[in-house]
C-alpha cells in the first residue's frame, strides 16, 4: 500500500512539472514566432552623424533622412511619396511627420515617423530617431 502512495506521488508530481514545461514551452514558442513575423517586416536599422544635434526632429529634417533611408533600403524614391500623417499624430504645422505621445499627452519630439504610399503596394513607414548627435531609421512594411 506504501509503495503505491509513493507512486501516486511520483505520478503526481511528474505531470505537473510536464504541465508546467508544456506551457512554458508554448509560451517561449508563441515569443519567438511572434517576434520573428514582426521582426520580419522590419528594415535594418541605418544612422547617420549630424553635425550638430538639433532640439527636435523637425518635419524637413525627417522627410530628408526618411527618404535616406528608404533608399538605402532600394526604394526608388521617384516612385514612393511621403503620405499626410492623422492629424491627431501630428504637431502644429506638421503634415507628414507622425509623432508618438508621452504618459503625459505630450508630443515626443525627437521621434517620428514618416508614411510612403506607392500604388498598389503595401504602405512603408519610416521610424526616426534623433539621439546623441545622431539620427536613425528603419523601413517597416505597414500591414
Amino acid at each position: 500500500m506504501r509503495e503505491i502512495k509513493k507512486l501516486i506521488i511520483i505520478c503526481a508530481v511528474v505531470c505537473i512539472i510536464a504541465i508546467i514545461l508544456s506551457f512554458l514551452g508554448a509560451v517561449i514558442t508563441c515569443k519567438l514566432v511572434g517576434d520573428k513575423i514582426f521582426n520580419s517586416r522590419m528594415g535594418p536599422w541605418h544612422e547617420w552623424s549630424l553635425s550638430q544635434e538639433p532640439d527636435e526632429l523637425t518635419e524637413e529634417l525627417a522627410l530628408e533622412y526618411a527618404a535616406k533611408v528608404m533608399k538605402a533600403d532600394g526604394f526608388n524614391m521617384d516612385e514612393w511619396k511621403p503620405f499626410e500623417a492623422n492629424s491627431a499624430a501630428t504637431c502644429p504645422g506638421e503634415k507628414f511627420i507622425a509623432r508618438r505621445s508621452s504618459e503625459e499627452g505630450t508630443k515626443i519630439l525627437k521621434e517620428g515617423s514618416i508614411r510612403y504610399i506607392n500604388r498598389p503596394e503595401p504602405l512603408r513607414s519610416v521610424e526616426l530617431e534623433l539621439r546623441d548627435g545622431k539620427i536613425r531609421g528603419r523601413v517597416w512594411r505597414v500591414k
